[in-house]
C-alpha cells in the first residue's frame, strides 16, 4: 500500500525523450493533462490480452502518442484516469486534439489550499449538541475510527507528531517523487489534527497517510492532485476516505479523476473554498458526488471567506480551528478556512465507516448530511444547505449481545452472498489488487445456453466459474484470463446445478458489470395452480440451502405502479423462510415490508407509491423447493 505505483513516471524517467520538432516563436512548451477516449484504451486492453498489465497498455498508449505528436510525457494515469500529463507546444496541441486517442485537452492549472491566516477545540464541541451555548465536552462513538484508512491529500503531514499516537504514515510525494510525504508548510499536518489527532481530532483512531501534492508555499498543480487521486485510487484499503482541503479553476480532468476513484470506493470529502463565491465554480468543490463542506463560525454563522451554493453538501466548524503544526513534534496552530471545516467532516465520515464498512460512498454521503442538524445556521448563502455537521446519529456505544437476534425488516441479510436469477445484472463493481467477490446462480434441468459475462469499467478483473464449488485462482472450469474487463463464459448445454462464480482485480478496478442469465427450459405450464392464492398471481419457484438467500425477479428490480402489492411465500414443512420487501431509494434499498414467522409460510400486504421493487428470500433455518405468488398493483 506504501509503494510508489509503478507506471509511466517510472518507465518514462529511463526513457524520457523528447524529439526534435520545430517551434513556433510564439509557442513553447507548456503543460497539458490529456484524457483519453474509453473506448480506444478498452481496445487497446483487450489487443494485449494478458501480455501486458492493464496499466503497462494504458503507458504504451502514452509512448505511442508521445512518438506521433514529438511530445514529452511527464506522467501516466490508468485508474483514476486514463490519460497523461504532456508538454506540448501550440501547434503540437492543435495535433494532439485532433488525434482519435484523445477525448479531451485541458491546460494543467495551479492549485492552492484553502486556508486564511489569522483557542479551545470549540469545533469539535460542537459536533455533539444540537444548540448552542457550547457544553465544553466532545461525546463520540466507543469505535473512535479504528480500521478505516483516511487519505489526506494536501501538503504532507508531520507524521511523528505527538497528535498521531503512531497513526500517521507516509503515502507518497508528487512534489519531490519520492515515498517522503513530510510536511514542510504546516497545513497538511493542522488537517490530519482535525481528523485524527487523538487532542484535536473527530476519530481519534483512524490511520492517517500524508499523499504530498502542495509544495511548501501551499500550491501545486492539477496534475499533481490528479496522480494523488490515481495512487490513493490504486492503492488505497478500504474502509477508506480522502480529504482534500484545496482547490482552484474548474478542472474537468481532475472532475473526472474523482469521480472514478469514487467507482472505486473511495469516500472524497472536499473544501467549498473561501472566495465567498458559488462553489460550483471551482475544482474540486463542484463535485456531486463527493461531499463539499462550507465553513461556519462558533456563532453558526456561515464564514465571511466560505464558498456556498447548491454544490456545498453541508457546513462544519471552520473558523478559528486549533490543531497540530509541522514545525515540532508538540506544536499546534489556530487558523481558519475551509480547508479546516472539510476534516471535520472526514472525520464523522471516518466514524460512521468504523460502524458500516461495508457501506459505498453515496450511502455515507447520504447518512452524514441526513444526520446533520437542520436549520440552525445564519447566512449560508444562496442555494446552501442549512445542515451543519453532527455525530449524534452515529451509536455511541458498542453492542455485544451473546446470540445475534434473527433478521428483522430494520436488519436484514446481507446481501454479500446472493444468489443470482436468471437474466440478473450487478452494476458498479469495483475492488483492489488481489480483492475478489462471489455469486452463484441456480441452473434448472432442461436449460440451455449459461451466459455469464463480465464488461464496462476501467482496470483489470478477472471472471471464474465452476460448477458445484467455489473456483480459486487454481480451481476452475471456466477462465478466460484477457486483460481488461471484457470476459465471459458460455456454457451451451449447462447441466442442473449451482454455477459459482468469482470477480478478482487482478489489478485495481472499477465500474465493472456482471451479467448471467440462460434459456428457460421448455415446460407446459398447468392450467390452474390449485394452490394459488389470487386468481391472477405471479408465480415463482426455487430451491434455496439453509442460509441462502435469492432476490426476485433481480438486482435491479422491478418498477411498479402505485397500488397494493401481496406476496405469499410457502416453504418446506420443518424450514423456516422469510420475506423481505425492498424499495429503491437515493440512498439504496430500502426494507418497506416483511413477514418473518416462525414457519415457511409468509404474507406481505404492502400498500405504497409507485417506484422499484424487488423481495429477498431467506432460507433462516431449513432447506428446500418454495413458491412466491406475487399479485402487481
Amino acid at each position: 500500500m506504501y509503494k510508489r505505483k509503478k507506471g509511466l513516471v517510472g518507465v518514462f524517467l529511463g526513457l524520457l525523450f523528447m524529439l526534435s520538432c520545430t517551434q513556433s516563436e510564439f509557442s513553447k512548451p507548456e503543460k497539458y493533462i490529456v484524457v483519453y477516449k474509453p473506448k480506444q484504451v478498452q481496445v487497446a486492453v483487450q489487443n494485449a490480452g494478458k501480455l501486458k498489465p492493464y496499466a503497462e497498455v494504458v503507458e504504451s498508449l502514452s509512448f505511442d502518442l508521445a512518438q506521433r505528436h514529438q511530445l514529452t510525457v511527464k506522467n501516466s494515469f490508468a485508474y483514476a484516469l486514463q490519460g497523461s500529463v504532456v508538454l506540448a507546444t501550440g501547434d503540437q496541441l492543435k495535433e494532439l486534439k485532433l488525434d482519435p486517442l484523445v477525448a479531451y485537452v485541458e491546460k494543467d492549472q495551479k492549485v492552492f489550499m484553502n486556508t486564511s491566516q489569522s483557542s479551545a477545540v470549540w469545533g469539535l464541541d460542537r459536533l455533539d449538541q444540537q444548540s448552542l451555548p457550547l457544553d465544553g465536552g466532545y461525546e463520540y462513538p466507543e469505535n473512535n475510527g479504528q480500521g478505516v484508512n483516511v487519505y489526506i491529500i494536501d501538503t504532507g503531514i508531520n507524521s511523528t507528531h505527538v497528535e498521531f499516537e503512531g497513526r500517521a504514515h507516509h503515502g507518497y510525494d508528487f512534489v519531490d517523487n519520492d515515498s517522503n510525504a513530510t510536511d514542510c508548510n504546516g497545513h497538511g499536518t493542522h488537517v490530519a489534527g482535525t481528523v485524527g489527532g487523538k487532542t484535536y481530532g473527530v476519530a481519534k483512531g483512524v490511520s492517517l497517510f500524508g499523499v504530498r501534492v502542495l509544495d511548501c508555499n501551499g500550491s501545486g498543480s492539477y496534475s499533481d492532485v490528479i496522480a494523488g487521486v490515481e495512487w490513493v485510487t490504486e492503492n488505497h484499503v478500504n474502509p477508506a476516505v480522502v480529504n482534500m482541503s484545496l482547490g482552484g479553476p474548474v478542472s474537468q480532468a481532475l472532475d473526472d479523476a474523482i469521480n472514478n476513484s469514487i467507482s472505486a470506493g473511495v469516500n472524497y470529502v472536499v473544501a467549498a473554498g473561501n472566495s465567498n463565491e458559488d462553489a460550483c465554480l471551482g475544482s474540486p468543490s463542484r463535485v456531486l458526488r463527493a461531499l463539499t463542506v462550507g465553513s461556519v463560525t462558533r456563532s453558526d454563522q456561515r464564514s465571511s471567506f466560505s464558498n456556498y451554493g447548491n454544490c456545498v453538501n453541508i457546513f462544519a466548524p471552520g473558523s478559528d480551528i486549533q490543531s497540530a503544526w509541522y514545525d515540532s513534534n508538540t506544536s499546534t496552530k489556530t487558523i481558519s478556512g475551509t480547508s479546516m471545516a472539510s476534516p471535520h467532516v472526514a472525520g464523522v465520515v471516518a466514524l460512521y465507516l468504523a460502524q458500516n464498512p461495508l457501506a459505498g460512498p453515496e450511502q455515507v454521503r447520504a447518512e452524514v448530511v441526513e444526520g446533520g442538524v437542520a436549520n440552525h445556521l445564519t447566512g449560508v448563502g444562496s442555494g446552501s444547505p442549512n445542515v451543519l455537521l453532527n455525530v449524534q446519529f452515529l451509536t455511541m456505544s458498542s453492542e455485544n449481545p451473546d446470540q445475534p437476534p434473527p433478521p428483522t425488516p430494520e436488519d436484514p441479510p446481507g446481501e454479500e452472498d446472493l444468489l443470482l436469477s436468471n437474466h440478473a445484472q450487478v452494476e458498479d463493481l469495483h475492488g483492489s489488487k488481489g480483492e475478489f467477490s462471489r455469486y452463484q446462480i441456480s441452473v434448472p434441468a432442461g436449460a440451455q445456453n449459461l451466459r455469464i459475462r463480465m464488461d464496462g469499467g476501467m482496470g483489470d478483473a478477472d471472471l471464474y466459474v465452476r460448477k458445484g464449488q467455489a473456483p480459486d485462482t487454481e480451481s476452475y472450469d471456466c477462465r478466460p484470463y484477457l486483460n481488461g474487463n471484457e470476459e465471459s463464459c458460455e456454457i451451451v448445454q449447462p447441466s442442473e446445478g449451482t454455477y459459482y462464480i468469482m470477480i478478482r482485480a487482478y489489478s485495481q478496478f472499477s465500474r465493472v458489470r456482471l451479467r448471467v442469465d440462460y434459456d428457460e427450459p421448455a415446460v407446459e405450464e398447468p392450467p390452474n395452480d390449485p394452490n394459488s392464492p389470487c386468481d391472477d398471481c405471479e408465480l415463482v419457484t426455487g430451491h434455496l440451502s439453509a442460509g441462502e438467500k435469492q432476490v426476485l425477479p433481480d438486482l435491479e428490480g422491478v418498477v411498479l405502479r402505485a397500488g397494493v402489492q401481496q406476496l405469499w411465500l410457502k416453504g418446506p414443512a420443518d424450514a423456516d423462510f422469510d420475506i423481505y420487501l425492498y424499495r429503491k431509494t437515493t440512498s439504496g434499498w430500502v426494507s418497506v415490508a416483511s413477514s418473518t414467522s416462525l414457519s415457511s409460510e409468509e404474507k406481505i400486504q404492502y400498500a405504497g407509491d409507485s417506484g422499484i421493487f424487488r423481495l429477498l428470500i431467506h432460507a433462516y433455518k431449513g432447506s428446500g423447493e418454495y413458491k412466491v405468488w406475487y399479485e402487481k398493483p
